[in-house]
């Protein structure tokens, strides 16, 4: 079967070698190292086969982008003739960039007409065109560009264009990098453009739970229930544990089950730690991972962040409310009220209001943010659990 995927350059589904680390940290490398998420595959492979659009909402480097990989391979290798838009909006400053990238992926999927189809809907005269060759590929591709005042009636066009193709799925990721677009009407009018295409599946996602969550569950808002929403929590601890164990009796490598569990919670829930730690592991060729070994592999992770992490200190300053805030949620991995009697406590402090303002702070900066806690409640945690990490380790 031939699926075409699209990520704002121009690449094809392809075969995956073996890696030599079966715990990669970038990228998807293929189902064979993909663990687990068979639940959110099916709800999203149901709602795309049954004509729904989904919302998929989910905290920072839990696995997101290669679950949206990953689907696409599914539709590889069970479904005919899909045409996959993938475009990354975090990359996007206005609708003119969303319009720019948009038009580069079109002309991937539709090549053959497209030249014809832009002098029909007399968007030739309109566009700028470059052309140019791949700095990575070293292929030749196409850019495109539009002026401020033609974008939305362009994109319009553009839009209706690709709805005559059949099975085409467009994902929009970091979907809430459009409320800072200088166009304010930007969220009502690609409301009204989905609810157009009927033909087209669209997927939203995003990394900023709290605000994509209001975007979609408000009735104040333009998209308001108008998708099936899908929250993405972390692997479940037996998966992963099962996946971990398996690809290391194939290289002839244990792990003890004390490991394991300290591995897991390392990682607090997040893909990417477990697969950074794993990965280190893996690399220094241990035959049975112990505690003991966990533990010093972790420093070494550790020490090679240890100067991104010596200037974020220095950013907020090592004395100031703003990172004595951000070392107690790491030790307290996370709390729901940053105010409360006991957080406060831990903080040693009894001036709520300049820790509100820390909060804030910390969220504009992006080192922490609200997510679903185990408890299923809202609280704000440190993003980055390696981060957390190195800040348990600070003196008190």
């Amino acid at each position: 079967y031939y699926l075409e995927y699209i990520t704002f350059g121009a690449m094809k589904v392809q075969s995956y070698p073996d890696l030599a680390n079966p715990f990669p940290i970038i990228g998807y490398n293929g189902p064979r190292y993909f663990c687990d998420r068979e639940a959110e595959l099916a709800q999203l492979t149901t709602a795309i086969a049954h004509g729904r659009n989904v919302s998929l909402i989910a905290r920072r480097r839990i696995g997101k982008s290669s679950l949206l990989q990953h689907l696409c391979e599914h539709l590889l290798q069970t479904q005919k003739g899909w045409k996959i838009i993938y475009l990354d909006l975090m990359r996007t400053s206005s609708l003119a960039d969303l319009y720019q990238q948009l038009a580069q992926a079109i002309y991937e999927v539709r090549k053959e007409g497209l030249f014809r189809k832009l002098t029909e809907l007399e968007l030739l005269g309109r566009l700028r065109m470059t052309l140019g060759v791949n700095p990575i590929t070293q292929l030749p591709e196409v850019s495109f560009d539009l002026r401020e005042s033609q974008v939305k009636h362009s994109f319009t066009e553009l839009l209706t264009w690709l709805g005559e193709e059949k099975k085409v799925l467009v994902i929009l990721d970091e979907f809430q990098q459009i409320l800072g677009y200088p166009q304010k009407e930007t969220e009502g009018y690609l409301r009204a453009e989905v609810m157009r295409l009927p033909g087209i599946r669209f997927i939203f996602c995003g990394s900023d739970q709290h605000i994509l969550s209001d975007m979609f569950t408000s009735s104040l808002r333009p998209f308001f229930n108008s998708t099936q929403n899908l929250s993405l929590d972390s692997i479940p601890p037996a998966k992963y544990k099962k996946f971990i164990e398996g690809h290391l009796k194939a290289r002839k490598r244990k792990v003890s089950p004390e490991a394991l569990e300290y591995i897991l919670f390392l990682g607090g829930g997040e893909t990417y730690a477990v697969q950074k730690i794993c990965n280190a592991l893996f690399e220094r060729g241990y035959e049975m991972i112990t505690v003991p070994l966990v533990q010093e592999t972790l420093r070494h992770v550790l020490t090679e962040q240890q100067s991104h992490y010596e200037r974020v200190r220095a950013l907020l300053g090592s004395d100031s409310v703003q990172f004595t805030v951000l070392r107690i949620l790491a030790r307290e991995g996370g709390t729901e009220e940053p105010t409360g009697k006991h957080f406060m406590g831990r903080l040693r402090m009894t001036n709520s209001s300049s820790v509100r303002k820390s909060i804030l702070s910390l969220e504009k900066y992006g080192l922490i943010s609200r997510s679903v806690a185990t408890s299923g409640k809202l609280a704000y945690m440190v993003n980055d659990a390696l981060f957390a990490a190195w800040l348990t380790t600070l003196p008190h």
